[in-house]
């Protein structure tokens, strides 16, 4: 693993659209949490917000749009972080990604 200064220049692009997302429409950790944990049907909107995200860039990337597909796959991520700032924030914030095991 490389030092915390040597991450992909993606990662910081990841984050800034997450501080967008804040920023320009108020999807903090604690508004994230109002309108996704304590709403009736938004303990998987979040999730499904970030699948369509994803889509997205597979369905540019498909038809070789591959500028869009990286925006797309942007905020996918972002969203997929902000959904990671809600789960962590109702458990205990011990599951990693290798706790799958080797499923891709």
């Amino acid at each position: 693993m490389t030092g915390i200064l040597n991450f992909s220049p993606a990662l910081a692009e990841v984050f800034a659209e997450r501080m967008r997302q804040i920023d320009q429409f108020g999807h903090s950790p604690d508004a994230d949490f109002d309108a996704y944990w304590n709403a009736d049907d938004g303990r998987t909107r979040l999730a499904a917000i970030g699948a369509r995200f994803a889509d997205g860039a597979r369905d540019h990337i498909s038809v070789g749009s591959l500028k869009a597909a990286r925006a797309y796959a942007l905020r996918a991520a972002a969203t997929n972080l902000a959904l990671i700032e809600l789960i962590d924030r109702v458990t205990d914030h011990t599951a990693t990604a290798t706790d799958l095991g080797d499923a891709a």
